[in-house]
């Protein structure tokens, strides 16, 4: 995570700005950490991805990392997690674990892709806005469009 990104973000529960807990950096990115919020929330950075969940969704990073919260078990807030995911909750989690696999089964880009974006940006004359432009990425998919947004952006956090 690019430690820019705390200027874009705040806690999704009460709306505050977060504080930032570095355990690995590499120059101005956060390799792993904790957003925390003075609320009592905390959102792990794991492969420096913020990992936003709230409530029992957070079960499943717990599930996909539990090396990061032994690893950093004594720097984490203690919580209670509830087991059982339901009704609204468990539609969510079966979407992020189908993104999920999406992620890691597909993770080549494909030349295909960058027709795709073209068909959605060029119409629309928005290549010429993206230019010298800072983007914030928010859990935008599989990142395809970002990918080809980055070649005419200044920035992408």
């Amino acid at each position: 995570m690019k430690i820019k990104l705390l200027n874009f973000i705040n806690c999704p529960v009460c709306k505050k700005s977060f504080a930032l807990k570095v355990f690995k950096r590499n120059n101005e990115e956060v390799k792993e950490g904790l957003l925390l919020c003075s609320c009592g929330q905390f959102f792990p950075i794991i492969e420096s991805i913020p990992r936003i969940l709230v409530g029992d969704l957070r079960a499943i990073i717990y599930k996909q990392f539990p090396d990061f919260f032994l690893k950093y078990r004594d720097f984490l807030p203690k919580e209670k997690l509830n087991k059982k995911i339901k009704g609204d909750n468990l539609k969510k989690k079966r979407t992020l674990e189908s993104f999920g696999y999406e992620w890691q089964k597909f993770s080549g880009m494909l030349k295909e892709w960058e027709k795709n974006f073209n068909f959605y940006f060029k119409p629309l004359e928005t290549l010429n806005l993206l230019e010298n432009k800072t983007i914030l990425e928010a859990g935008c998919g599989k990142g395809r469009h970002t990918y080809y947004a980055a070649k005419f952006a200044k920035e992408i956090i």
